[in-house]
């Protein structure tokens, strides 16, 4: 049986046959790879992971350009409401945009909380929360938006344990991270004791 495995490990530095993305800096062009980059930079991560829509994006822009993002003409599912100012904040967050990340938590908080108090949550905006504040929420630099989600939280638990989709998440551990969970179960203990 032939052996076919190289006896010499390959170089894949600034070698454009495997590389998928291209790092321009001055008047230079490194062939590099996303995997490589992001395992060794926490920067190189956050700028190259992410699956944010189109309109999210575009929302983005023309903040940066002056645009409120608040005033900005921007059709929404009203099933994924929550899940799309989320978004508007981790890009904020992701590209270190203090007023476009302010803007976009109070739009989530004011929209979150009226969703709660009226005992309207759609399972698009239960996602939101989870992706927010659940066991995988991602790491943001800016925590304020998850704290305040989860003062909320705990105002509003009865409201989130009327709904099928967040009880049952709540069940497989998959809706809150622990210490929330936590916090959850000892405001309802508080209340049927």
């Amino acid at each position: 049986m032939a052996n076919n495995t190289p006896s010499k490990k390959r170089d894949f530095f600034n070698d454009e046959e495997f590389s998928d993305v291209i790092v321009r800096f001055a008047n230079q062009q490194i062939f590099a790879h996303k995997v490589v980059l992001a395992s060794g930079s926490v920067w190189f991560e956050k700028a190259l992971c992410g699956n944010f829509s189109p309109d999210a994006i575009m929302a983005m822009l023309r903040h940066l350009y002056g645009s409120k993002y608040e005033n900005q003409k921007i059709y929404i599912e009203p099933n994924s409401t929550a899940e799309f100012h989320l978004a508007i904040f981790m890009l904020g967050d992701k590209y270190d945009i203090e007023s476009l990340r302010e803007e976009a938590a109070d739009l989530f908080m004011t929209f979150l909380q009226d969703e709660v108090q009226d005992f309207e949550l759609y399972n698009g905006n239960l996602h939101a929360i989870q992706k927010l504040v659940g066991p995988d929420a991602p790491q943001l630099a800016d925590r304020s938006l998850a704290e305040t989600a989860q003062a909320c939280i705990l105002v509003h638990f009865e409201s989130l344990f009327a709904n099928d989709l967040f009880r049952e998440l709540m069940a497989s551990g998959t809706m809150l991270n622990e210490s929330l969970a936590l916090g959850v179960l000892d405001k309802i203990y508080k209340k049927k004791f």
